[in-house]
């Protein structure tokens, strides 16, 4: 029995089966048909539609656009001038200029006038990601169904809003639109290697680069890939990634030069003493968690706490019961378990605050790319139990009723971007004691002439903060 256990694996498991040779070749050939994808794109535009609707906001998206000056004197006739000027100035500590240009561009055709046209191209981004979410679970082996829900899980989720109803988040789609090709493209490298596709998988990585600094995570997500499809994880699957890794270290320093320079990290820092960064990284880590299944209490801002609260201590057990987890099922050969969690944590460690930057500790824009992972985990055993006679109208009813669910939350979720009285009177609906939203609603409130409106929200952020 020892030396059976010590076997690994000691036979094929169901999501085994999905990477095997034959499989992978049906699916980097297969469409899985073009009407399950067009209904996911059709649906989420229909519950994102209500975005169109939203002005700007008083959130960074005067700082990244229309008090920008490299964005408000943008124009054709000094293009080359203006773009130049873009790519080599970071904005509020971030450097992502090709976000910053793609504003730009949105202010020539739409001008200030005309938010609908931006929040239109937040949404086009999206939706080139949703389809690209699509291709590449339908290359990794998964039927029509499996790959239709989880690029419904990634259009729909309430987790979406941020990076879609916000303008000032276009670095998200935007990113995402070409990280996404460049995995799918990888994906089909593994298998029919050219050197066309080579340079492409590098053009789009750079692009998403240069979109946001979260793109770093790519050749991690490469190594999540061979994992799932191999079976495992080899000298030379690490040392093929090497170009990779020196460019994402590159733009990974260019940006942490930029936050330091902003003042962003010693901001974070001075929220906590250091020693307690890897407990907020814990209980953000449990948060993500579970809003990937109940996206609860959703707000735009979730400020630190005045003093860490003690249970926050209690929640290092996440990472691990996480490391177990995937262990157990890494041991036991679900590679499908271990894709999905591990390509979730290779995106999202970055971001659970360890090393603090911004007025805020969590975020519902830092799960835009990592719930792939959960979702594609989803999609598989969902495509799977609708196979299965006894199971097939309970996981149908599950189906419907979250789909349902979800598309409802965030269409409502999406009315808290309209502007930035509703904003920040959403944030104030959990946050009372921070002066950010009391002082920016004030802001808003000030620009429309209800003066009295805005005294008493300044009155209130300073008797919160004197300083204020």
């Amino acid at each position: 029995m020892a030396k059976q256990n010590k076997q690994h694996p000691k036979q094929q498991s169901p999501s085994e089966k999905t990477a095997t040779s034959a499989t992978l070749d049906s699916g980097l050939n297969a469409t899985g048909g073009i009407m399950p994808v067009l209904i996911c794109l059709a649906i989420t535009v229909m519950v994102f539609a209500n975005t169109l609707n939203n002005k700007f906001v008083n959130w960074d998206d005067d700082k990244n656009f229309y008090e920008n000056p490299y964005v408000v004197n943008f124009t054709s006739e000094f293009f080359i001038k203006n773009t130049i000027e873009i790519f080599s100035q970071p904005v509020i500590g971030n450097y992502n200029p090709l976000s910053i240009f793609s504003l730009a561009i949105d202010k020539v055709i739409y001008g200030f006038d005309n938010p609908g046209g931006w929040h239109f191209t937040n949404l086009l981004l999206h939706l080139i990601c949703v389809f690209f979410v699509y291709r590449i679970v339908i290359a990794l082996g998964l039927n029509w169904k499996g790959a239709f829900i989880t690029a419904l899980l990634f259009g729909i989720h309430p987790m979406r809003v941020e990076s879609v109803a916000w303008i000032t988040e276009r670095k998200d789609v935007l990113f995402g639109a070409f990280y996404l090709p460049a995995l799918w493209l990888y994906i089909k490298q593994k298998k029919y290697p050219t050197t066309k596709r080579t340079i492409l998988i590098f053009l789009f990585f750079g692009l998403s680069l240069l979109s946001k600094i979260q793109a770093v995570m790519l050749p991690l997500s490469m190594l999540m890939v061979d994992y799932y499809l191999d079976g495992k994880l080899t000298y030379k699957n690490f040392l093929s990634k090497l170009p990779f890794f020196i460019l994402s270290l590159v733009i990974g320093i260019i940006g942490l030069f930029a936050l330091a320079n902003e003042g962003s990290i010693e901001a974070a820092d001075n929220a906590y003493p250091t020693f307690t960064r890897p407990f907020i990284g814990s209980y953000s880590l449990m948060v993500y968690l579970i809003k990937s299944v109940l996206p609860y209490r959703m707000s735009p801002l979730y400020p630190y706490p005045t003093t860490m609260p003690s249970w926050f201590y209690l929640t290092v057990v996440v990472y691990f019961l996480f490391a177990w987890f995937v262990w157990k099922k890494y041991k036991e050969g679900e590679r499908v378990w271990v894709f999905g969690l591990g390509f979730f944590f290779v995106n999202v460690f970055m971001l659970l605050q360890i090393l603090g930057a911004g007025q805020g500790f969590i975020a519902d824009r830092f799960t835009y790319i990592p719930y792939l992972g959960i979702f594609f985990i989803i999609g598989h055993y969902a495509s799977k139990y609708l196979e299965i006679p006894s199971k097939k109208m309970m996981t149908t009813a599950l189906l419907l009723v979250g789909t349902i669910a979800f598309a409802g939350m965030t269409i409502k979720q999406n009315t808290v971007w309209k502007d930035s009285e509703n904003l920040w009177t959403h944030v104030l609906k959990y946050y009372q004691q921070v002066t950010l939203p009391w002082g920016n609603r004030a802001n808003f409130r000030r620009s429309e002439g209800r003066i009295l409106d805005a005294l008493a929200d300044y009155n209130k952020a300073i008797s919160l903060q004197p300083s204020a």
